[in-house]
């Protein structure tokens, strides 16, 4: 039976895609999927990391997810050491005297190991679960790591610092940008007032040990893809994966400059894109003031919608996505490219007419 590591990679290679395009699709680091291959626990700070980022990497390839993390479960039970019992040597006759001597031996030892060595780890368990809240300073390279409530990562000064206010079945986080709540795996941007950078933020996995529930987070300084910096009273907290506030505010000059033009026509009217993923995706969309919807797309799945008027749009690889409006194409970015845009129709003044535009928000 094929194990989990040999599962994945062969999955992977009948897809034709290295580690490093699988890291860039997933947001999951390439030193985590290489560990899941080769089956090495060690990397994980714990197994609910490993099941985390194994359930996603599974649904990229298109695996069943339940299936191989119950194949893992099984494979580190199998690496737990063996019972001392199961060591012992069986004998046909045995002198009672022996026996019970040979017990209480073993009692003794058993007990004088508990009581001496595991206390040791357990209490310095304790000690790193019911640590006091601390302030983390964000450097040039990426931040990642397990935090707790309470937890403060200060950022340059025109950012400010983020903190993390609640964690538990979600996390959630708060500064300039207002307040974010974030689910496991998923992915956000935070747009923070007069900074020419967003901080990207990416929830590896939610963990709870004895009391204390971590939150393991990555930020990461990315630059703008493009238009102005968001005013005081702008929207901000814009987000890919998450939940709250989904895009900022822009004026008519601004979309001019760095919009799109997809159709020409007399007058607005309602329109059907049409969507399809050349690679993994989470895709965002919210029509009309409607329903925010949200989902993961695959490689040759595709996307179908009327809209009235406009269009929100947030995507974690601009590069999968390939749009059609009546026959029009429409690019929407990079490969790779995390973006927030709006698709709407915007009346053309000087000629009397409206355009239907694609503006790319960040």
């Amino acid at each position: 039976m094929e194990s989990v590591g040999e599962k994945l990679r062969k999955a992977r290679e009948a897809k034709n895609v290295s580690l490093d395009q699988v890291s860039r699709e997933t947001n999951i680091s390439k030193r985590y999927l290489q560990a899941l291959e080769e089956e090495d626990a060690s990397q994980f700070p714990g197994d609910t990391y490993a099941m985390g980022f194994l359930r996603n990497y599974a649904e990229y390839l298109g695996l069943n997810a339940s299936e191989l993390i119950t194949l893992y479960k099984n494979m580190r039970l199998q690496e737990q050491p063996v019972p001392i019992e199961a060591l012992l040597e069986k004998k046909r006759s045995i002198n009672p005297t022996l026996l019970v001597g040979g017990v209480l031996l073993i009692v003794i030892a058993v007990g004088v190991f508990f009581f001496l060595r595991p206390t040791e780890g357990k209490k310095e368990k304790q000690e790193v679960a019911s640590r006091s809240p601390t302030k983390v300073e964000y450097r040039e390279a990426p931040l990642e790591q397990p935090f707790i409530e309470g937890d403060e990562i200060l950022f340059p000064a025109e950012i400010g610092s983020v903190r993390v206010v609640k964690v538990g079945a979600t996390v959630e986080l708060a500064g300039n940008f207002g307040r974010l709540v974030m689910k496991q795996g998923q992915e956000s941007l935070l747009d923070l007032p007069g900074s020419k950078q967003l901080v990207k933020v990416i929830c590896r996995a939610l963990q709870r040990e004895g009391k204390t529930s971590k939150a393991f987070l990555k930020f990461e300084m990315v630059q703008r893809t493009g238009g102005p910096v968001p005013s005081e009273g702008s929207k901000v907290g814009v987000e890919v994966s998450g939940s709250a506030v989904p895009v900022g505010s822009t004026t008519e000059s601004a979309r001019a400059q760095r919009s799109r033009v997809i159709l020409e026509s007399p007058h607005s009217a309602p329109f059907t894109l049409e969507i399809e993923f050349t690679g993994y995706c989470f895709f965002r969309y919210r029509a009309d003031n409607g329903e925010r919807e949200e989902k993961y797309f695959r490689k040759g799945e595709t996307f179908k919608m009327d809209i009235q008027k406009e269009i929100f749009l947030g995507f974690s690889n601009a590069g999968a996505l390939r749009g059609r409006i009546q026959g029009k194409e429409i690019e929407f970015g990079r490969p790779g490219q995390v973006g927030v845009g709006i698709l709407k129709w915007v009346e053309n003044h000087g000629a009397g007419s409206y355009r239907l535009e694609f503006v790319p928000l960040y």
